[in-house]
């Protein structure tokens, strides 16, 4: 307390003897808040980042690519490059080819992309390396056509999600027909995303 002639108390002698430590420690906690407000405002933007993509890789045009192709088996089954197959293919890799960019360079968080995405990456893994082949020979400068796209491609091939939809083949058939995954979801080998 402070008497009658303006002399401080004891808090006041304490908060004058540690004005330094308050300092600091007011300093800090303004780098707590800030620092936890950019990790806030930065997940929100690698999870906008995903549902922008998200959504392009939903669009009718770049699912027809996908299902188009699903008929690739062979350099033989691969549309002539001046067709509209061929472009709506083209378009649809370089749109899973952007998704594996964002993810390399952290805009969208690679296990909620993969997990969402990776059956359908699986399924078109064969069909797409051939397309990426017929593509890059049709080139004389010897590039490599899509690199995030292959790297995408091969984090999918051995992503198991915790959600259910990847169950062993041999797993016994319950009575939905796919062992412990719940009615109405994808097993392996369906595409949960289209």
């Amino acid at each position: 307390m402070s008497n009658l002639e303006g002399e401080p108390g004891e808090m006041g002698a304490w908060l004058t003897n540690n004005k330094d430590i308050i300092g600091i420690a007011l300093a800090l906690l303004g780098l707590v808040v800030t620092a936890y407000t950019v990790l806030i405002a930065r997940t929100a933007q690698r999870r906008d980042a995903f549902m922008r993509i998200h959504e392009v890789l939903l669009q009718p045009e770049i699912q027809e690519g996908r299902r188009l192709l699903f008929q690739i088996q062979s350099d033989d089954d691969v549309p002539k490059r001046d067709s509209t197959s061929y472009q709506m293919i083209n378009r649809s890799l370089a749109m899973y080819d952007t998704l594996g960019h964002y993810i390399r360079r952290g805009d969208v968080d690679r296990r909620r992309a993969v997990d969402v995405w990776h059956h359908s990456l699986r399924d078109i893994t064969a069909p797409a390396e051939i397309f990426i082949h017929a593509r890059e020979s049709s080139h004389r400068s010897g590039w490599h056509a899509w690199p995030w796209l292959r790297w995408l491609l091969a984090e999918a091939s051995s992503y198991r999600s915790k959600e259910g939809c990847c169950v062993s083949t041999s797993a016994p058939q319950g009575r939905n027909g796919g062992g412990s995954t719940p009615a109405g979801t994808a097993r392996t080998g369906e595409h949960n995303v289209e």
